[in-house]
């Protein structure tokens, strides 16, 4: 398979054909003899292991258009990369060959009519984006720089939202019928148009820690989360060392084990600090291809319309499916089953106190009476003090949130109060033609109070947006306030949810059980398979 050349050795899986040897300093095949019949493995003028093109492809993705070390620097001299607009929506944008240098994301290109207004492409990072022609950049960038291969996610908000990966995803997904213009004149991209997998996320603007990374007395914090005291062994007589108080991270709109799950191949995410490093060396990077998101633009809604108006629902499912992977058999999630048999399933994420405490005990009295009578299975799981999406605290709580997202993959219904614990919907199983999953918030009656004590001016936050993700999916979205449902009008006239606003949602949040139950009860007597 491979030799001490360091090329790869790949036949088509018949005998007696010719053998192609890839070599990867000339970035070409060679033909190099033929394989006999019987060749044993591990033999040969190579010492190689002989294996077959789509074998080696199933085993190794994308193992022979993988970039090698040498190809990090690039020399243009007068050439200079122009930049390339793939795909264009307020705040989400997809640019092949965009350069960055001194903290300036480079725009270079001779037709700037053919790109949106740069306030269309960000509102955070206004400042620091530039078009320039490319005789300006033959000054500005010099002859040379580095190259950072594959898709890059970039969210230039300085917290981005919890919707972040639905968002970038989005963008991504749509990509896979793009194609790119490798003509010299006006691009040199060898990314292939079907290459589906970011390869990092970049939060230029989001530090690594929510706190300084020095102490009162200028010190740099230790970002070790355990107590150093408890396990170093000091001298007989020593005073105990301070324990070290665990960093918390910063928000990225993401759990840090769901990026993770959904997206093993990606390395990491590129902080601040990270994107500094890049910036200080004072040498341009060209980015081969970059989704930019930032949601301060124009929200998610319009993003998400382009699949509600298609009327397509598998973009999400690659995400879906992989995450699904990790909690239960994926193929009892297809889209393909429908098991008539199969037991309806309904998650209620409860968070304390975020309900009336009595409207929550009977809340939960008349599920699970619901979960007797009617064979539904009922799941009660505690958001603890992950926030959905979005906590960036990598302890204990993630054992709870492992047991949640287990219960909402293999849920047909979801229930939440308001916030962001609702996002979790989009992890449910999909719709199918004789029953729809269904997301059910639960909202603070108009001019309640939040937990500062203040009046709430906007009531209901969050529901058009979250009723926008529902509908991209193919789910149905039930925001409840009380004992009814909101009006079409409530849902149009509500606001989006930030994520510094969260703690300061109302809690004791009152509901009536038993009109929830009844609704509910209707919802499932309606599906034609229970």
């Amino acid at each position: 398979m491979r030799d001490q050349t360091d090329n790869t050795i790949i036949w088509n899986g018949e005998d007696n054909k010719i053998i192609k040897i890839y070599s990867e300093s000339k970035g070409a095949y060679a033909e190099y003899g033929t394989i006999e019949a019987g060749q044993q493995l591990g033999v040969g003028a190579h010492s190689a292991m002989w294996i077959s093109q789509a074998r080696l492809e199933k085993l190794w993705p994308n193992r022979l258009t993988a970039k090698s070390v040498q190809e990090g620097f690039w020399r243009w001299n007068g050439d200079v990369p122009r930049t390339k607009l793939i795909r264009h929506l307020p705040g989400y944008t997809v640019l092949d060959q965009p350069i960055v240098l001194n903290n300036v994301i480079y725009i270079v290109t001779d037709e700037p009519q053919t790109f949106p207004e740069l306030r269309s492409i960000t509102s955070s990072m206004l400042d620091n984006m530039r078009m320039i022609s490319t005789q300006q950049a033959r000054i500005v960038l010099g002859k040379y720089g580095g190259r950072i291969h594959g898709v890059s996610w970039m969210c230039t908000e300085p917290a981005p939202q919890d919707t972040a990966l639905l968002s970038l995803w989005s963008m991504h997904s749509t990509l896979s019928n793009s194609s790119i213009d490798s003509s010299p004149s006006k691009i040199s991209s060898s990314l292939p148009p079907d290459s589906f997998s970011p390869s990092r996320l970049i939060l230029p603007l989001t530090p690594t820690f929510t706190d300084p990374d020095n102490d009162e007395n200028g010190n740099k914090k230790s970002n070790f989360p355990f107590n150093y005291a408890e396990r170093d062994i000091l001298p007989p007589g020593s005073p105990p060392r301070p324990p070290v108080i665990p960093r918390s991270r910063s928000h990225t709109g993401i759990h840090p084990l769901l990026l993770k799950i959904a997206l093993p191949h990606m390395p990491g995410v590129w902080y601040k600090e990270d994107w500094d490093d890049y910036m200080g060396m004072e040498v341009p990077y060209v980015l081969e291809r970059v989704v930019i998101g930032d949601y301060g633009v124009q929200g998610i809604e319009t993003l998400l319309q382009q699949h509600s108006q298609s009327g397509s629902r598998d973009w999400w499912e690659p995400i879906r499916k992989t995450v699904v992977s990790f909690f239960q058999d994926p193929s009892e999630n297809s889209l393909d089953l429908i098991d008539s048999s199969r037991k309806k399933t309904l998650t209620y994420v409860h968070r304390p106190n975020s309900l009336v405490v009595e409207d929550h005990n009977a809340l939960v009295r008349a599920l699970m009476k619901m979960g007797r009578e009617k064979g539904i299975e009922v799941n009660l799981v505690d958001a603890g003090a992950s926030d959905g999406m979005n906590v960036e605290k990598v302890n204990t709580d993630d054992v709870e949130w492992g047991t949640r997202m287990g219960a909402i993959t293999r849920s047909d219904i979801i229930l939440a109060s308001q916030g962001s614990d609702i996002l979790d919907g989009v992890f449910l199983r999909p719709s199918s033609p004789v029953s729809t999953s269904i997301m059910v918030e639960f909202f603070a009656p108009p001019n309640s109070r939040s937990n500062e004590g203040e009046a709430t001016e906007v009531p209901f936050p969050g529901a058009r947006e979250h009723e926008a993700v529902a509908k991209s999916l193919g789910l149905r979205y039930i925001p409840w306030v009380k004992d009814r449902r909101l009006t079409s009008d409530e849902i149009a006239n509500s606001h989006t949810l930030a994520p510094d606003s969260i703690p300061q949602l109302e809690h004791n949040v009152p509901v009536d059980a038993n009109t929830i139950a009844q609704f509910l009860n209707d919802i499932l007597e309606s599906f034609s398979d229970i």
